[in-house]
């Protein structure tokens, strides 16, 4: 008997390794990579940009996922679909190349980027500040959010009504991470239950064992496709997911490439008319992807970029955290006169509160450093810059921030009246500041736009907008920077008000080394807390306009520490 057990046992090995031997039968289902071996994070820094191999091969590898519905999954014919695949696609048109999908995992992906197996991820991944140690993420693309669904007949309305209740996620995704964020800061009192599955927690929610689940929006969307009026969803983010491309860390070359195209297929409205197919309805994030200065009307190709990647000489962060005498080194700050105009004074007392805050956060000392802000920054004589548009003319001299500040042209007309732009102006005055710029040219072109004869008038003090508006009444409207009539607003509300249109948007930003990679992430993970903390929007009060929302610049999850520091209000 054990003899005749043993014969059919080996039989059975010898089969399974014949059937093991022959092709894989085909199939539309996508296969699952086992994840690698996780690499150490080497220490060696690279010598050539991932822009090399675009140049050499004509092709970019972009890893992706092929089972995340709405952005990268296979469809009947095994062709990639979605969001991410789309955005992939558009990217290597405009730099002229192939697209070479690399499917990936959530476990295996960064591994696969650090191993070079890709030359960037799209692959619905998050910025989350705990890869900023092992990859370099682009812009923001897309934000998405980890939501709370509850049942359509529930009351809670904001996260804050579900202390005392029960609430379910699924284990070992982000939501579980996002659930966990919650409960440890402002969810004390909620009870958490973990499931295998979103339609176990889903089932569990009309067997009301939970009061509601905390999940990705599209997923949470899904599950509940088929009877959508019986739950709803917080507009309260549990936690905001910005979705960004993973490039190698420190290869500037190649996060330039990327940040610029993606500004250029905002500018030409590619990607929201893509975002818009993917997920109609829902916002496109311009803020968090702001157009730069000098982008070029046509889109950036990997043959315009150098393939060395330039590392910083000095690392500020730990020159500036570490040392015994922290001093921060600032560059372009004004000097005022006395009567300078109330803009300028307004832009230097924003400037100085932003610094102060940086100072106390840091325990730091400021020091001023006169001259030219980009030279200095470069020169290594000051560690930031303020007073600096973000500007793709300075990408190979200096690296930015995030913004902190809009301020763009708007038209300033009396209150109650019917104006809302240039059509409501023909054969009337407009007037421009004079040292604005180039107001007038400005003006002329909106006027151009439209084919109208409209009468320009230069003001010669900024001062003087009120008496020229209504007591020598020589103009109708003044069109000019934000920053230049906001103080006229906030004197006279009865009397001035500013129409709604933006005609164009500038960001202001630090401008810091180049490349200096921990130092750019310490000055953004800071403008981030002042963001979240509120301290950003009232400090820009005197110099942003109160009739608009203060800008969502971005902001990335995870730790609220980093080299020591608390980012925490």
């Amino acid at each position: 008997m054990k003899k005749r057990l043993l014969l059919i046992l080996i039989a059975m090995i010898v089969w399974t390794g014949g059937a093991g031997a022959q092709d894989a039968i085909p199939t539309l289902v996508p296969p699952t990579p086992l994840p690698t071996t996780p690499s150490p994070q080497q220490d060696a820094l690279r010598s050539q940009s991932v822009v090399a191999h675009l140049q050499t091969n004509g092709v970019v590898r972009v890893g992706i996922l092929m089972n995340e519905p709405s952005y990268g999954q296979l469809d009947v014919r095994g062709e990639v679909v979605g969001y991410d695949a789309d955005l992939a696609r558009v990217l290597a048109e405009v730099w002229e190349v192939e697209v070479e999908f690399v499917q990936v995992t959530r476990q295996n992906r960064i591994d696969m980027l650090l191993q070079d197996r890709v030359d960037m991820l799209i692959a619905t991944l998050v910025h989350d500040r705990s890869l900023d140690d092992v990859v370099e993420f682009s812009n923001s693309y897309r934000i998405s959010r980890q939501a709370l669904m509850v049942r359509a007949d529930d009351a809670a309305a904001a996260l804050q009504n579900m202390v005392g209740r029960k609430i379910g996620y699924v284990i070992g995704t982000a939501a579980d991470e996002a659930v966990q964020a919650w409960l440890s800061t402002t969810g004390q009192g909620v009870q958490a239950q973990s499931y295998y599955t979103i339609d176990e927690a889903y089932r569990a929610l009309f067997a009301t064992e939970i009061d509601g689940i905390v999940g990705r929006l599209g997923h949470l969307r899904r599950v509940s496709v088929n009877n959508p009026e019986a739950v709803k969803i917080l507009d309260e983010p549990v936690v905001l997911e910005p979705f960004a491309i993973a490039v190698p860390r420190q290869d500037v070359a190649m996060r330039n490439l990327v940040n610029r195209t993606l500004q250029y297929l905002v500018e030409n409205d590619t990607l929201p008319n893509l975002h818009e197919t993917h997920f109609p309805g829902q916002d496109f994030p311009y803020d968090v992807l702001p157009v730069w200065d000098n982008l070029s009307e046509n889109g950036p190709k990997p043959a315009e970029y150098a393939t060395d990647i330039p590392y910083p000489s000095e690392y500020r962060a730990a020159r500036i955290v570490f040392s015994e005498d922290r001093v921060l080194r600032v560059a372009g700050m004004p000097e005022l006169a006395p009567d300078a105009p109330a803009s300028q004074q307004r832009l230097l007392a924003f400037y100085q509160g932003l610094l102060t805050q940086f100072a106390e956060r840091w325990g730091a000392r400021l020091e001023i450093v006169p001259g030219d802000p980009i030279s200095l920054i470069e020169s290594g004589q000051a560690d930031l810059a303020v007073g600096v548009n973000l500007d793709w003319s300075l990408a190979d001299r200096v690296d930015f921030s995030q913004p902190f500040l809009m301020h763009g042209d708007r038209m300033l007309i009396p209150t109650n009246r019917d104006i809302s732009g240039f059509n409501d102006l023909r054969g009337r005055w407009v007037g421009v500041i004079s040292g604005d710029g180039d107001s007038e040219a400005r003006a002329q072109y909106w006027i151009d736009s439209i084919g109208a004869r409209i009468n320009l008038f230069t003001i010669n003090f900024e001062g003087n907008i009120p008496t020229t508006m209504f007591e020598t009444q020589n103009i109708d409207v003044v069109f000019g920077n934000s920053l230049r009539l906001i103080s006229h607003v906030q004197a006279d509300p009865g009397r001035l008000e500013l129409t709604e249109r933006w005609y164009t948007r500038k960001y202001e930003a630090f401008a810091l080394p180049r490349n200096d990679i921990d130092f750019r992430l310490l000055v953004n993970y800071t403008l981030q807390a002042m963001l979240r903390d509120g301290t950003l929007a009232n400090l820009s009060q005197p110099v942003f306009p109160s009739d608009s929302d203060f800008p969502m610049f971005d902001y990335w999850p995870g730790s609220n520490e980093n080299l020591g520091l608390s980012f925490t209000s």
